[in-house]
Formats: C-alpha cells, sequence, structure tokens
C-alpha cells in the first residue's frame, strides 16, 4: 500500500486525532481548518494507538467502514482515549505526555498457507465462528515473534486454542497498514 504523504498531510491526519481528543476533554468543540486531500476520503480501516512514555495507553481501530478515513480517524481517536476497555478515560494530565500512532490499513485478503505471512509487513485477522482478533503489523516486531507465535498469540486473544490456526476452519486474513508515528515527525 505505501500511501505517498507530504509531511503536511501526515501533520494533518494527527491534528484530526488530537482535535477529536481535545474538544472531549475540553468539552466544546472547535472547527480546526485542516489540509484536505483524497486519502481522507477513502473508506479505509484505521487504528489510533495511544502511548505514554512508549506504554500503550489505548488502541482502538476498524477493519472495515463505511466511513471517509477522516471520520474514522475522529471516532478512533476518542475511543482510544476515552473507550477502550483496558484503561481508564484518558485524563488531562496524560494528554500532555501521550503520543499518537495512526495505522491506515489496506484491504484484507484471506490466506490459506500462513508461510503467506510476512512479519513486519503483515497484519493478521484470526476468525472462527465469533472468535476475532486482529493484530496489527508491527505487534509481531515489537514483541519480537516469529510467524507461529504471531498466530499462536492472536488466536489466544479471540478466545481460541493457541494452535487454533492449523484448523482447516479458521479464517487468517492479512493486511498491510501505513503507520505514522507523531513523534518521527519533530
Amino acid at each position: 500500500m505505501n500511501e505517498t504523504l507530504t509531511k503536511e498531510q501526515i501533520k494533518t491526519i494527527f491534528s484530526i486525532c488530537r482535535q477529536s481528543i481535545e474538544s472531549k476533554l475540553s468539552e466544546k468543540y472547535e472547527k480546526t481548518k485542516v489540509e484536505d486531500f483524497p486519502l481522507l476520503h477513502e473508506k479505509r480501516g484505521v487504528f489510533v494507538t495511544l502511548k505514554i512514555n512508549e506504554r500503550l495507553r489505548g488502541c482502538i481501530g476498524n477493519l472495515f467502514t463505511e466511513e471517509e478515513l477522516h471520520v474514522s480517524l475522529k471516532d478512533m481517536a476518542r475511543s482510544s482515549a476515552f473507550s477502550d476497555p483496558r484503561f481508564s478515560a484518558l485524563t488531562k494530565d496524560e494528554y500532555q505526555n501521550v503520543d499518537i500512532e495512526v495505522s491506515i490499513l489496506s484491504p484484507m485478503e484471506k490466506i490459506t498457507n500462513i508461510d503467506e505471512i510476512q512479519i513486519g509487513t503483515h497484519g493478521i485477522v484470526v476468525s472462527k465462528g465469533y472468535n476475532k482478533a486482529v493484530f496489527l503489523p508491527q505487534v509481531a516486531v515489537e514483541q519480537k515473534w516469529d510467524r507461529d507465535e504471531f498466530l499462536s498469540n492472536c488466536c489466544l486473544k479471540a478466545y481460541l486454542p493457541p494452535n487454533a490456526y492449523k484448523d482447516k476452519d479458521i479464517i487468517i486474513e492479512v493486511f498491510t497498514a501505513d503507520i505514522f508515528d507523531e513523534k518521527e515527525l519533530d
């Protein structure tokens, strides 16, 4: 996928996320004009990850959406800050130290051979019935997992046995992501 975006366009992506979080923290909405470009109007899955001192503070996203990217960015940023069930709502004090990472996803592609998974390139979705889990491409690299560990941990996240990815009725999908880290803009 690898979107070629200008530095200003990448700043716009983070501006949309920050404005969404700030409007909730201040309980008032102030619309700021941001640069408009075609990617913002595409319907793309997106994850917004918040970190404080390199530690996860929230991560919410969607794999599929009927909304344009600029709307999803607002929704996922706000959800990451205030609705991730693993964390309490982000406070104003914490917000001052938040770094944002945005992962814009390619469409999902079903695979039949796990050898197709490229660590560091592919994110994965593992599903069986109502059980489903996703890992972004950077997770395997950050955790130093090989392909089997990546799949096993995704199965566990989906409340499936760790070796469920070997079952023939399991569905495995891969995707790529363009990952933008706010810290890299400085």
